[in-house]
């Protein structure tokens, strides 16, 4: 590894950490797994499990989550330390360290690594079993065996249904076409998994349905799975296409490190897990390496996937600035520009160099195409979305003025059933906060008490009797895409005397 080189892996670092760190104390709640995990961690008696037990512990107040954002960050650091350490045993040194770059530079993980949810939990309980159970094959030394185990019991532990079709994929897979995997390692990997099902289930640890995912097989659809991780590692698309073809390709030559790659791809795949984008990572990082071979063949897959990338950023820069203009005039466009800016021109430097065969142009530039613009997001942009997203808070003070007295808050999420971090906002202000699971529901229940408020967003608004009244907060929620949804409350109709 040149100086220049240790310079640049320097470089990359500290700007995944600034991405890493950047406004984790200012930053709002976000719905969803950040607001499920806060939700379940803080009732009487936790319902969040391992990730529910820190977040409790930490204390952070509900404006400042830093701390308890901090330990997403820390699992993401920690599972990057823990690949390059057993990562060299299995690949070459130089492809785990591109790997590390690549997943440093994506879209996806770093931002997951800012959420105060149990994904990082999970993201280190299935790549660091991967990467332990490869070794275990390999090797079959006592260490091996015992890092397989423990974080088999930590994925069963957090998500059993998902760590269960991990493992199971990944020890068909391996047992089939791995050349030493026996079936007495996979006989023990699978006694040692019924083992600790018992033991959960007997101790009251085992959730099917844990709390506070953002990325996991109870929260998405394969189609958001998908679609997801791609964009994540949209900065590479070329050395993804050119990766998976060439996978492809040596998988039926019967190549070890292809039947590895494969059994985490599948692994990862079927079981929703947040580990399918080391696993694409690692494709990519050896098209990286060998795509500047004059024998590779898979040069026009590579550039055909940068081409479409360069294409399709462009398209989504328009709407970018467009929407930036109309939803926070100059400042929103300013912003729009200096993210899609920086982020299109590296990626363009980055083609020049994969047509002109230069690869310290054509790495830099992508690796870098992917930091820089989330580093204009963070810098100029989130602070325009942050002033949209804090007004929940104002929302419930809105409420409460509305219903001075004691009264029970009724909230019906959004169509996308994320868990709404209005109910943590609202928990402090009013006596009980209630969530229906649907549209059925928030009306039954909100015609239970005449003391009951409801409260919702306009698209999510049900069915209505004649007794109930329906009032507009003059404060404005902000749906995902960042444009104006109407808050909705519904009250019981005055009763004349």
């Amino acid at each position: 590894m040149s100086a220049r080189f240790r310079i640049f892996a320097f470089a990359v670092g500290a700007l995944f950490m600034f991405n890493l760190l950047m406004w984790n104390n200012i930053a709002t709640l976000w719905s969803g797994g950040e607001a499920a995990l806060w939700w379940a961690s803080h009732r009487s008696s936790n319902e969040a499990g391992l990730p529910g037990w820190w977040v409790n512990r930490l204390e952070s107040p509900i404006l400042d989550l830093a701390s308890a954002r901090w330990v997403s960050g820390g699992l993401l650091i920690l599972s990057l330390v823990l690949f390059n350490w057993m990562g060299q045993k299995i690949f070459s040194r130089e492809r785990v360290i591109l790997t590390l770059l690549v997943l440093s530079s994506s879209l996806l993980l770093p931002v997951l690594g800012k959420v105060a949810s149990a994904d990082m939990y999970l993201f280190l309980a299935h790549f660091g079993g991967f990467l332990s159970v490869v070794l275990f094959l390999k090797q079959d030394k006592l260490e091996w065996r015992i890092f397989s185990s423990l974080l088999l019991f930590m994925g069963l532990w957090l998500q059993p249904i998902s760590t269960l079709v991990f493992w199971g994929v990944l020890g068909i897979w391996l047992w089939r076409r791995h050349p030493k995997a026996s079936g007495s390692k996979m006989l023990y990997l699978a006694a040692s998994a019924v083992f600790m099902l018992l033991f959960l289930w007997v101790t009251g640890l085992l959730d099917l349905n844990p709390a506070g995912y953002v990325f996991s097989i109870n929260t998405l659809s394969i189609g958001k799975f998908v679609g997801y991780s791609l964009l994540g590692l949209a900065p590479f698309a070329g050395y993804l296409l050119g990766g998976l073809r060439d996978n492809f390709l040596f998988l039926k030559k019967g190549e070890e490190q292809a039947i590895i790659y494969t059994g985490g791809l599948l692994a990862g795949l079927l079981a929703f897990s947040l580990s399918w984008q080391a696993f694409l990572a690692l494709l990519i990082a050896k098209q990286m390496t060998v795509y500047f071979k004059e024998n590779y063949p898979f040069h026009d897959w590579v550039k055909t996937g940068a081409i479409l990338h360069l294409l399709l950023v462009f398209a989504a820069a328009f709407l970018l600035l467009f929407n930036g203009f109309i939803y926070f005039e100059g400042e929103g466009y300013r912003a729009g520009m200096a993210m899609s800016g920086s982020y299109w021109a590296l990626s363009f430097v980055g083609v020049i160099g994969l047509y002109g065969m230069r690869r310290p142009l054509a790495l830099g530039a992508t690796l870098l195409s992917g930091l820089i613009g989330m580093c204009f997001f963070w810098i100029q942009l989130y602070p325009l979305v942050e002033s949209k997203r804090a007004t929940v808070i104002s929302a419930v003070k809105e409420v409460k003025s509305l219903v001075p007295e004691p009264a029970e808050l009724l909230l019906l999420p959004d169509a996308k059933h994320k868990f709404p971090n209005v109910a943590i906002f609202a928990a402090p202000t009013f006596d009980t906060v209630l969530i229906a699971p649907d549209p059925g529901t928030f009306s039954q229940q909100l015609a239970d008490r005449q003391n009951r408020i409801g409260m919702t967003k306009a698209p999510s608004l049900p069915f209505l009797s004649a007794a109930m009244s329906v009032d507009t907060l003059k404060t404005t929620a902000w749906s995902t895409w960042m444009t104006p949804v109407p808050w909705f409350i519904l009250n019981h109709e005055a009763k004349e005397d």
